[in-house]
């Protein structure tokens, strides 16, 4: 993993949920309230620890930059509006459940490089993403998109990618995974 703050957030979770396994019985009540709360935390944190990304769900902070983000020319119609527009217009990364159910962030060296959503429909896991609008057309939609497909929630699992027809660039790293 080449993000040392999320391999140390990663190890200090571990060894907490260890900690805790291990000494359970002798602690009291308080001091085993505070560090299940504290590996609770960790926990929400890190989803997935790849080789070079990890998944995190999906905080408000992350939505309201992924609105932010601004696709040039026929990709535009990916651009999702100012954060208190898509608010008012009720969608769903700004439901702090449905992000917590259904988005992931995905990162590489603490960046937020790109997200997915994925959501059960009629027996068929239908997968939504994004990547970064400046990282878009440099070769890496394969390794991102081969990441998103195994991690935990989604590997050997049935399912469909969106993508519109006119985007060839993301088709072709589809194709390829």
């Amino acid at each position: 993993m080449s993000s040392i703050y999320s391999k140390d957030l990663y190890n200090e979770f571990e060894e907490l949920r260890q900690k805790l396994l291990r000494v359970k019985g002798s602690m009291t009540g308080e001091e085993y309230s505070k560090l299940s709360e504290k590996i609770e935390e960790l926990s929400g944190e890190i989803i997935e620890l790849g080789d070079n990304m990890i998944t995190k769900i999906m905080t408000e902070q992350d939505a309201k930059k992924i609105c932010s983000w601004k696709y040039l020319n026929e990709y535009s119609v990916y651009n999702m509006g100012s954060w208190d527009d898509v608010v008012k217009q009720n969608w769903a990364i700004t439901n702090e459940i449905k992000r917590q159910e259904q988005f992931r962030s995905v990162y590489e060296k603490d960046e937020l490089i790109g997200y997915f959503r994925f959501r059960l429909i009629d027996d068929v896991i239908n997968i939504g993403l994004g990547m970064k609008p400046e990282l878009c057309g440099h070769g890496k939609g394969k390794e991102f998109l081969a990441f998103i497909l195994n991690t935990k929630e989604l590997k050997d699992k049935k399912i469909e990618l969106e993508v519109r027809e006119f985007n060839q660039r993301a088709i072709k790293s589809y194709e390829q995974v």
